[in-house]
């Protein structure tokens, strides 16, 4: 009775398995797929080599980060990437200025510290992040020479 049980037991599995696992190859298909005529930007690192970068100041492209603007200044001194400013942030909301005060030091020191918009996205920060590398990739691209 019981080896009936155990055999009717794993039967029944391998028939739900069988019947979900083919369902859900023909419930993926039927998912809508990515428009190939979207607007995505790549993220494109912009790294400084020896002395490629123009003394100066280099303002970078406003980004929509969903809850605000980001937008950065570059500060290039004996050719390297020595100061970074925050133009403008997502500074409306408590939470947005929680999180843009938590964020913002550490994308500068790690761009700093790169050379680079190449740096970390900061957890709980996604969307500032990838606005801050945008602007900074701009502004380091015009301070290239």
């Amino acid at each position: 009775m019981k080896k009936s049980i155990l055999s009717f037991s794993v039967l029944i599995t391998f028939a739900f398995y069988a019947f979900f696992s083919s369902s859900k190859s023909s419930i993926v298909s039927q998912l809508p797929q990515p428009s190939p005529d979207l607007n995505i930007t790549p993220f494109i690192p912009i790294t400084a080599s020896s002395k490629n970068f123009k003394n100066g100041g280099y303002t970078g492209t406003v980004e929509d980060v969903y809850y605000g603007n980001i937008q950065v200044k570059a500060t290039i001194s004996s050719n390297k990437l020595s100061d970074v400013q925050f133009l403008q942030y997502p500074n409306d909301k408590d939470n947005s200025i929680k999180i843009s005060r938590r964020a913002m030091p550490i994308l500068k020191s790690e761009a700093i510290k790169s050379q680079s918009n190449n740096v970390d996205i900061v957890s709980g920060a996604t969307e500032t992040s990838v606005g801050f590398r945008k602007s900074l990739g701009s502004a380091l691209t015009q301070a290239q020479k």
